[in-house]
């Protein structure tokens, strides 16, 4: 950090001026003091546009203590002083930074900065990286000042986002002594957005105060327009929140339940566009500070996955030990399948990404912690990075509908199977973990659902399919705990269909699985609907891709019933309800099929008490859902829409920009097939603009997703095909717009390590050179193949010109033209 800063010289009529300013850089050893003596000069270079440089200055001090060339002594006193006091002798340093200033609409800017730091020696690279990040942060202090100066009619998302991190540095950077409710009355001070929606709504000071100190609390009852409440009603609101942080997947989802609770909040949210996005980027940074946030969903994801492998070892041991060699083999061969498709997930995910993040990404899932880390991960809202194919929130289900696949439907089976045979009595410890296998499926499950539905983006993208979980606290429990409930008992219920089938002989059950599962592939190719909605290369690997993904979700929707797989891009809602029915009717049949042909008969009274009992439990619970579901949503329960014609839909009425290029580019080309002119004018006519406005949502993923015939120059397509190539060499690549700055600052941190030897530094250099020429050279090799093929085409079209040209000379007449 700087511990002194000084105007040593300022031209009066220009603006030009030397700073000289003492920077404190961390080392092994303890703490170096730099000074850096710049000329700061503004550069005027449009009518929209301002240049900012910052470079050495050519003066020389004579202060001995500021030259680079020291006697030993003078080191070595330094030394002694850096270990004794923490500080040592001021050496000089440079810095070159360029600030370009671009007004690109009415109150925005656009701030670009461009940095180069040279430290001396003895500093490594967490103190140059340090350095480094202080420098880009002057981006941030720059957005704040702007941001500050809007009113909240002005105030977009993104300016929310803004004012959450102006709030959150605002707290963490008061002295000692000072209260954060201070701190945030001090912002408010300074913020004239939020300075007006208090003078409006009196209550938001107190409750922004509540919020920001997170201490967990109960939810309370707070009725009444938000103009009638007072500071009282707003603590109590804020204090709120923390419980929704703690208890739900991420910020987005927890600030959504807790606005969903106040009508207050809903007022605000539906008045101010910047409202929501702020206390969800202050949900984020809550979470990430407060050892509970994250823990809590660390804890539930690994403990209920560890639960349910723990369960089935216990059986496999069990198994073991009695001799049940074929149940033992059989769930052990399961538990190996899930951690197998697991496997080729992530290798699936993170294949571009370089061996050694590949190794890193395989070991959670040996060790068992795979769901733990995708929910860290998606509660902390991390972003994909450019060369993985997917969300983390998109992995996550995947990763949980494997386990319910491969591990956990065939563990019911086996364990099913084992206890009707069994000549012995069943010993409790078998029946526990049999329920506790059912209720983790369930559980599962009912999250899979849950999460989807209750996420704001998704509601934002679909909101007539996302939605049907309702508003009230209260409501949404009864909705989980039957969700719970019913995917548990449909669980159980295919299984002993499938036990009772197999008792009559594996022909059977094998046949009831592949005719159910061939109708309903049969059905999807009849009505145009087969290939999966990932986006997965085209060609024979997409229709390979495409079935397996249709075959998992099939069979995990039979056993689970899952209700987020009604949506029109998975099963869809009528053959969803079909599955539901023919899940209840078909154990009843297969038992009343195996009396009467089974010849030798095997005591299946455990089959007829789940049609007594379990069956009807389960269609209780599955009343309780659609009773305490929004009535709205009920129809997505027998829709017949297919997954393109919702694509189709959703884009054409759609509004904002955002959300279409999600609804399309984040979507297989089969889904908007149809709309692929429509599409494509939508690009061309709006990419010049988005070049220049770099909005937010158009990161360097989504442009690589976008296809390069729809961007409408020559100039551009050269222009980011260059991009792609240059991070298809980059292993990791980047996710949004800060990061290639990141990027940047990292590679520079190589070049700038002082403290690495001379050889070192120059191979590094040269291997850098290399890298940079042979992305050159591909590209331009590129480059010059589309080139030439144009040309080619070119001429060809030409020649046919000339040659209906002299045709129609010939015979006189025009028309050929």
């Amino acid at each position: 950090c700087d511990t002194e800063r000084v105007i040593d010289n300022q031209k009066i009529g220009e603006w030009e001026m030397t700073v000289r300013r003492r920077h404190q850089v961390h080392s092994i050893i303890g703490l170096y003091q730099r000074e850096f003596k710049s000329v700061w000069m503004l550069h005027k270079i449009s009518n929209e546009a301002v240049l900012i440089t910052v470079a050495p200055s050519t003066e020389t001090k004579s202060d001995g203590t500021q030259s680079s060339r020291r006697s030993g002594k003078g080191r070595f006193s330094g030394r002694i002083s850096i270990l004794m006091k923490g500080e040592g002798a001021v050496l000089p340093a440079k810095e070159r930074v360029t600030y370009r200033l671009t007004k690109i609409g009415k109150k925005e800017t656009r701030v670009e900065m461009a940095t180069n730091i040279s430290l001396g020696k003895s500093v490594g690279k967490k103190g140059t990286k340090e350095t480094i990040l202080n420098h880009l942060s002057v981006v941030d202090k720059i957005a704040c000042h702007y941001n500050n100066m809007l009113s909240g009619v002005e105030l977009t998302e993104d300016d929310g986002i803004v004012a959450a991190e102006n709030l959150m540095i605002t707290v963490h950077g008061r002295q000692k002594g000072i209260g954060k409710a201070a701190a945030v009355k001090k912002f408010i001070s300074k913020n004239k957005a939020v300075r007006d929606l208090v003078k409006e709504h009196k209550f938001v000071r107190s409750m922004l105060v509540a919020v920001v100190n997170n201490n967990l609390s109960t939810i309370a009852k707070v009725e009444g327009k938000s103009v009638t409440l007072g500071e009282v009603e707003g603590t109590k609101i804020g204090k709120s929140l923390a419980l929704s942080l703690a208890t739900a997947l991420t910020a987005s989802i927890a600030v959504d339940e807790w606005i969903l609770q106040f009508p207050a909040l809903r007022e605000i949210d539906e008045e101010h566009l910047f409202f929501r996005p702020m206390l969800e980027q202050i949900g984020y940074i809550l979470v990430g500070e407060v050892g509970w946030g994250v823990k809590l969903r660390v804890f539930i994801g690994a403990a209920t996955s560890l639960a349910d492998m723990g369960t089935d070892l216990f059986v496999i041991s069990t198994f073991w030990s009695e001799g049940k060699n074929s149940y033992f083999y059989a769930l052990l061969a399961s538990l190996v399948l899930s951690i197998v498709i697991q496997l080729f997930l992530v290798y699936v995910q993170n294949r571009k990404m370089g061996a050694t993040r590949l190794v890193l990404e395989w070991l959670p899932v040996i060790v068992g912690i795979k769901p733990a880390l995708d929910a860290y991960r998606v509660a902390n809202g991390v972003k994909t990075e450019l060369n993985q194919e997917v969300e983390h929130k998109v992995m996550m289900s995947f990763v949980k509908g494997t386990e319910l696949f491969a591990e956990a439907i065939p563990g019911v089976i086996i364990q099913l199977m084992a206890i009707i045979t069994s000549k012995k009595s069943v010993t409790n410890a078998a029946w526990m973990s049999l329920a506790m296998s059912a209720i983790s499926t369930g559980f599962i499950g009912a999250t899979i659902s849950y999460d989807w539905d209750v996420d704001p983006s998704n509601r934002k993208v679909n909101p007539n399919f996302y939605g049907y979980i309702p508003a009230k606290a209260a409501k949404r429990s009864f909705v989980f705990g039957s969700l719970i409930i019913f995917s548990a008992g449909m669980l159980l219920i295919r299984c002993m269909t499938i036990v009772v089938l197999g008792l009559l002989g594996m022909r059977y059950a094998v046949a009831f699985i592949c005719t159910d599962l061939g109708l309903f592939l049969l059905v999807k190719v009849l009505r145009g609907d087969f290939f999966y909605w990932i986006p997965s290369g085209g060609g024979k690997i997409e229709v390979i891709i495409s079935l397996l993904a249709r075959i998992t979700v099939k069979l995990v929707t039979d056993f689970t019933s899952i209700a987020h797989t009604r949506h029109p891009n998975e099963m869809g809602g009528a053959y969803w309800l079909f599955s539901f029915f023919l899940t209840m009717v078909s154990l009843p049949a297969a038992i009343s099929y195996y009396e009467s042909t089974a010849e030798i008969n095997t005591d299946i009274d455990l089959g007829w008490k789940a049609v007594k009992f379990l069956i009807p439990i389960t269609a209780f619970s599955f009343v309780i859902f659609l009773a305490s579901a929004e009535r709205d949503y009920l129809k997505t329960f027998y829709s017949i829409q297919k997954g393109w014609e919702s694509t189709v839909e959703r884009f054409n009425t759609m509004k904002e920009e955002e959300e279409k290029a999600r609804i399309v580019f984040k979507t297989s080309r089969h889904y908007w097939k149809s709309i692929e002119d429509d599409v494509k004018t939508w690009v061309e006519e709006n990419w010049t603009r988005w070049e220049e406005e770099k909005p937010r949502w158009l990161d360097d993923k989504m442009k690589s997703m976008i296809p390069m015939d729809f961007i409408p120059t020559l100039e551009a397509q050269k222009k980011e095909r260059y991009r792609r190539i240059s991070e298809k060499n980059t292993p990791g690549g980047g996710g949004s717009r800060v990061l290639p700055i990141l990027a940047q600052a990292r590679s520079t941190l190589v070049l700038l390590d002082e403290g690495d030897s001379f050889r070192n530094k120059k191979r590094r250099i040269r291997e850098n050179e290399i890298h940079q020429e042979r992305v050159l050279k591909e590209s331009l090799r590129r480059e010059k193949r589309t080139l030439s093929a144009k040309r080619k085409t070119q001429e060809t079209e030409e020649g046919i010109y000339e040659y209906i040209e002299s045709k129609a000379m010939l015979r006189g007449d025009n028309s050929s033209k």
